[in-house]
């Protein structure tokens, strides 16, 4: 089962120079005994790439390439958007949306985030246990 992590948190994991919090490394840990499979989605690059900060956009860039990127992620419609009530007014938005649709289409079983929008949003469309 494919698991996404939102950028927030694939900073975090993929940061070497900060300690890991031990809630995540004991989640990855079980994750990887029960074979869940960490994957990023494409669009989390962009997310990446807007740091003005270079040698940290390298630094987590190169570290993204560590999982795989999700093959052939759902794309929302303006519509699908309008339907599950779901704004995207800057950048942020449609990357957590994007994300968040990859659960609503099931093309990843869960996505770790703790970014209360984004907790709003998937309960509004009804995917908040993923």
């Amino acid at each position: 089962m494919n698991v996404l992590f939102d950028t927030n948190i694939l900073i975090r994991i993929t940061d070497v120079r900060t300690p890991m919090p031990k809630a995540v490394s004991d989640m990855l840990h079980l994750m990887n005994c029960v074979q869940y499979r960490v994957v990023y989605h494409p669009v989390q690059l962009s997310d990446f790439n807007r740091d003005s900060d270079a040698a940290r956009k390298e630094i987590n860039v190169t570290r993204l390439r560590q999982y795989l990127a999700l093959e052939h992620p759902p794309c929302p419609s303006n519509e699908e958007l309008r339907r599950l009530c779901w704004q995207e007014r800057n950048d942020n938005d449609r990357v957590d949306n994007s994300l968040l649709y990859s659960v609503v289409r099931k093309a990843v079983g869960f996505l770790v985030t703790e970014d209360l929008a984004m907790h709003r949003k998937a309960r509004a469309a009804k995917i908040s246990e993923q």
